[in-house]
């Protein structure tokens, strides 16, 4: 969200279970908090969670836990790797270690999908 044909009336008929944002919008918080605020409301009554692309500082990703977003990806948690070393016990300790486990839905997920 934040870029092409998706607006807030589509978001509203379409209710995403998830809505990831463009790097424009995490990019810039300090302009486009608002703007984040404002999906956040939208889509978390009916269940819907927000997914920040381009999270690659701590201090981003404590904007967005203060913002209400608790899915993320970027440099800052990971860089891209291949596929049979996304569930390497290296990688398992990595992510234990970060910030991001402490989040309930995303530290949830990981131990979910680490099987941990």
């Amino acid at each position: 969200f934040g870029t092409g044909h998706f607006t807030l009336p589509l978001v509203t008929t379409l209710k995403p279970e998830f809505l990831k944002l463009s790097c424009n919008l995490v990019a810039d918080m300090t302009h486009t908090g608002s703007q984040i605020a404002e999906l956040r409301d939208l889509i978390h009554p009916y269940g819907g969670e927000i997914i920040a692309e381009h999270v690659d500082t701590p201090e981003k990703l404590e904007t967005l836990r203060t913002l209400g977003v608790e899915f993320a990806q970027g440099f800052y948690l990971g860089r891209p790797m291949e596929r049979n070393m996304a569930f390497s016990p290296k990688l398992r300790a990595d992510i234990a270690s970060k910030t991001l486990a402490h989040m309930p839905i995303v530290g949830a997920c990981l131990r979910s999908v680490m099987g941990s």
